[in-house]
């Protein structure tokens, strides 16, 4: 499948598909022999994101594949919560598990009115 003496006989892989980790010792060309299916075919459970590397990376399941989606700081900044108005992220944000103001966000104090008379916001 790979690492043949005339690179073109090696065989690339399909939309979807990775070489095996042994594709080297392999004889063949055929993507049933040759490949298995790439992270990046797979969808990933609610809560959960795809890997940065999922379309290098074999495999077809959750824990192969797919990183569990915190609040900030995940592997795809594209995951990361962005709060509300008047929010702001909890402290230790990239270790709460979650994606909604409610997991992830605190009121900041702009949204807080002072009662008492020779009090401001900070």
């Amino acid at each position: 499948c790979s690492g043949n003496t005339v690179s073109s006989e090696d065989h690339t892989c399909g939309t979807g598909k990775v070489l095996k980790a042994n594709a080297s010792s392999i004889n063949g060309s055929l993507e049933g022999a040759c490949c298995d299916a790439a992270c990046s075919a797979h969808y990933c459970a609610s809560g959960y994101h795809l890997k940065a590397s999922a379309a290098a990376i074999a495999g077809a399941d959750d824990s192969t594949c797919c990183d569990q989606t915190k609040c900030s700081g995940n592997t795809v900044s594209s995951e990361d919560h962005t709060c509300g108005t008047n929010k702001v992220l909890k402290a230790s944000p990239s270790s709460i598990a979650g994606s909604t103001d409610a997991a992830c966000c605190d009121a900041a104090c702009s949204a807080h009115t002072c009662a008492a008379s020779g009090y401001h916001l900070k």
